[in-house]
């Protein structure tokens, strides 16, 4: 096995434990592995008002709250 193979399981174990046990907040990058997007995919929706409602408490700061993105995705299944 290599190093990036065992990298990428590594990243699914990761998602899979998250999605099992999300936290009330969630940072841009664990929002993105709920979802299934990349990290990249929630800044531009920031930029473009799309996306789950996020909190802002500082300027470098963004979070999303739990119940927010699984309103998100649930309203996308429903689409």
């Amino acid at each position: 096995m290599t190093l990036e193979e065992l990298s990428q399981q590594i990243a699914e174990l990761r998602a899979i434990v998250l999605r099992t046990n999300i936290p009330d907040l969630l940072t841009s990058a664990e929002a993105a592995t709920i979802i299934g997007v990349s990290n990249e995919t929630m800044f531009r929706w920031r930029k473009d008002g799309q996306g789950p409602a996020y909190v802002q408490p500082t300027p470098c700061v963004v979070r999303y709250r739990r119940e927010d993105v699984l309103a998100f995705i649930e309203q996308g299944a429903q689409a």
